[in-house]
């Protein structure tokens, strides 16, 4: 009823997918996002001239002075911030997710928390499984011993009787 008063046209406005950028593809990722995942990778990351690649495939010149701020701690011997901070087909801004998860970074998006959750959920009730599993077989472990223990005495008590007669 409210779209036959605000007409199609507003329809078409509010449901717009966000417009591409300059490139051609709109911006994947949060930046506050990506800007934790890069300062959550130390700037000696062997891989650090992908990372800058990704990051200016990602942001272009929005995400400069921030990558420009994390370039001060590679170790760019002989190479110019100018030099390393070019888009190449192969980098993503996925990479730099990756190596900041390797390096300790936990993703503050709500589905990776969501993730984390579940994951930790699963693994305490595995964890619980597998204590009552051990806790069974303990239990069957110790009632064989027993049984195998008077089984032993019963048998050394008829030993011992046949003996004596």
């Amino acid at each position: 009823m409210g779209e036959a008063k605000s007409g199609p046209g507003d329809w078409v406005a509010r449901n717009a997918q966000p417009a591409p950028c300059d490139r051609g593809r709109p911006v994947a990722m949060d930046y506050a996002r990506a800007l934790s995942a890069l300062a959550a990778i130390p700037g000696d990351d062997p891989d650090w001239r992908l990372i800058l690649a990704s990051w200016a495939a990602e942001f272009d010149r929005a995400g400069e002075r921030d990558a420009r701020a994390w370039f001060t701690g590679c170790p760019a011997a002989g190479v110019t911030f100018a030099d390393a901070y070019r888009a190449t087909p192969d980098a993503r801004i996925a990479f730099v997710m990756v190596r900041a998860a390797r390096h300790g970074w936990l993703d503050p998006l709500p589905a990776a928390v969501k993730s984390r959750e579940m994951r930790a959920k699963l693994r305490a009730k595995f964890e619980a499984k597998a204590a009552r599993l051990a806790q069974r077989e303990r239990r069957t472990r110790e009632r064989s011993e027993a049984k195998a223990a008077r089984e032993a005495a019963r048998a050394a008590k008829r030993a011992a009787g046949r003996q004596a007669a």
